[in-house]
């Protein structure tokens, strides 16, 4: 195996992780409405917390949003 087919194996097994940018570029809002969100008690826990800001595993977010884009609007 090569050193490049090594590293994109590598990169591929790993799980892909999105900071409040990513996820208000994903969903269409400012990064301070997805800090406000990852409040809610319905928000996936994050994944680790860095000094840059908290990070979440991709799939949580992607299986959290089209939970919170089929529910009704709730009182936050």
């Amino acid at each position: 195996m090569d050193y490049q087919t090594l590293v994109e194996t590598m990169l591929a097994d790993r799980p892909r992780l999105l900071g409040a940018a990513e996820i208000a570029e994903r969903m269409g809002l400012s990064r301070q409405r997805v800090q406000q969100l990852a409040e809610r008690d319905d928000f996936p826990e994050p994944y680790q917390e860095l000094r840059m800001g908290r990070v979440w595993l991709e799939h949580d977010i992607e299986m959290w949003i089209m939970a919170f884009r089929q529910s009704p609007p709730a009182d936050d």
